[in-house]
């Protein structure tokens, strides 16, 4: 004869982001990529889903969300919010920390929940991590973007202190324009400069940056959002 130990299935992760066009007003629901402008505040949302099967098996349940920020975000403390099922948690209920890659710059955050089920988590069930970002001037411009990926770490065996370790990675975007200005004769307009604004919602322009190039024709803006501009 042989004793059958019952080993629950899986939970999943997922990792999510909005998208805003300033020039529109529109926010996407959450989706895997999204465009930003340098210095805007950008939503991520990493949701767990527990196991459906088993669950009750487990005497505690242990969960980490471990997210990896590229270089070019920065991590916004005050802006986190921890739910499992519809409950905020408070403080006290979970631990986060962050941790500074000084080779790569990217940002190490991680967030425990030592036993989900003491804490209203069911079969099935989800919990999510609200956060935002700030994207800084680090940020990789272009078609390459900013992956950033989140790793779930959880009680895998009711039987044993096991851990898996699911995945999942959304990218961000941030873009550049390059003018070339001569003048009549095809020669470089010396002193010229250029402001470039963003056509808002409301139908104001907002001044997104101004260059002057004393001595050549090229004019780069970096750090662009998708939306419509005035040059």
């Amino acid at each position: 004869d042989e004793t059958v130990k019952p080993k629950a299935d899986v939970p999943s992760v997922i990792k999510k982001v909005k998208d805003t066009n300033d020039t529109t007003g529109e926010t996407t629901d959450w989706q895997d990529s999204a465009d930003y402008d340098f210095g805007d505040k950008v939503p991520f949302q990493l949701t767990a889903t527990l196991p459906k099967t088993n669950f009750d098996k487990y005497q505690t349940y242990y969960l980490e969300f471990s997210d990896t920020l590229s270089k070019g975000l920065e991590f916004n403390a005050d802006s986190l919010t921890v739910k499992v099922g519809e409950s905020v948690l408070t403080a006290g209920q979970y631990k986060i920390t962050t941790e500074k890659d000084t080779a790569t710059g990217a940002t190490k955050l991680s967030v425990v929940i030592t036993d989900v089920k003491a804490l209203g988590g069911t079969a099935g069930g989800k919990v999510t991590v609200d956060y935002t970002a700030t994207l800084t001037t680090d940020a990789v411009i272009g078609a390459k973007g900013n992956p950033n990926e989140v790793e779930l770490i959880y009680s895998n065996n009711p039987n044993e202190n096991g851990i898996g370790k699911p995945k999942d990675t959304v990218i961000v975007f941030t873009y550049k324009t390059v003018v070339n200005k001569v003048d009549q004769n095809n020669q470089p307009l010396t002193g010229a400069e250029f402001t470039l604004f963003k056509k808002m919602k409301d139908g104001t322009e907002k001044a997104v940056s101004v260059v002057k190039n004393d001595a050549g024709t090229q004019f780069t803006f970096k750090g662009l959002d998708d939306g419509e501009y005035v040059l």
